[in-house]
């Protein structure tokens, strides 16, 4: 009996299964060695069973993919979309100082805006108070009354406003008030000298009273009976220089005066004698 040996290749474990199968075709093929070994090309049995082996396996691995090879994954351009939070910008709450007027001369605080109120309260230069309110058109502060409950108006003219003034709320200017005459002065005190030139007698004359009023527009000066003097309000001084015969006797008056009239005069009468 001739024996015949079939060497086959190293299978892949994929193909395991059809090695039966590729058994049975070549065990029927060559299952007697006694048929005429009539191989194409003068190959052997053991040569066209490797051949037929490799052929088939070639067929079948062309139609099967290869598990090497990564599986094909079709990239996706889509993306999430992402939608930008708007940026919320705060806005800074200014720092709150509070409003007040520094004056810069004195100045009176009257009870509305213009001559026609009465002087509630006389600022002195360099004093603060505090604004609370504001004419809806002119250049009046409306400050806190010192003096008392209240409030009262002053012009912007001869002061500095400083603070959160626009917080300030517009003020109505309260009615006009109907003047009255201001209050007379009183003689506080009068000092005098007589001196000879070589010419005339001349007397200087200080004058000195109390200011009563708070409504007035200024003081006015008389000597006999003739003005010589118009003074600002809240004057309280005077000082005059007339030549004088040695036996004349001169007359001085002070008196307030507004819109409305003049105070009575205070009076009194000096000589050289």
């Amino acid at each position: 009996m001739k024996i015949c040996k079939l060497s086959t290749p190293t299978l892949d474990y994929r193909y395991r299964p059809l090695i039966g199968i590729l058994g049975l075709l070549l065990a029927l093929t060559l299952s007697s060695c006694n048929f005429p070994a009539s191989t194409p090309a003068g190959l052997s049995d053991e040569e066209l069973a490797g051949t037929l082996v490799a052929q088939t396996l070639a067929a079948i691995e062309a139609q099967s993919p290869s598990e090497t090879s990564p599986p094909t994954n079709t990239p996706t351009n889509s993306l999430p979309t992402l939608t930008p939070t708007p940026t919320q910008t705060s806005t800074p709450t200014p720092t709150y100082a509070l409003p007040l007027l520094t004056f810069e001369g004195d100045v009176n605080c009257r009870g509305g805006p213009g001559l026609d109120y009465k002087i509630v309260y006389t600022y002195n230069e360099g004093e603060t108070a505090e604004i609370i309110g504001k004419h809806p058109i002119e250049d009046f502060w409306v400050v806190k009354n010192p003096s008392g409950e209240g409030d009262c108006w002053v012009v912007g003219e001869f002061a500095s406003a400083t603070g959160s003034l626009w917080t300030l709320p517009t003020m109505t200017p309260p009615p006009t008030e109907t003047p009255s005459p201001p209050t007379a002065p009183t003689l506080q005190e009068y000092n005098y000298t007589c001196e000879w030139n070589g010419t005339n007698t001349i007397m200087t004359m200080t004058i000195t009273w109390s200011d009563w009023a708070n409504n007035e527009s200024g003081y006015r000066i008389y000597r006999d009976e003739v003005q010589i003097a118009d003074l600002g309000t809240n004057t309280t001084t005077y000082t005059d220089s007339v030549a004088v015969d040695s036996t004349q006797t001169v007359t001085y008056g002070i008196e307030a005066y507004n819109s409305t009239g003049s105070s009575g005069q205070a009076t009194f009468s000096a000589s050289c004698q």
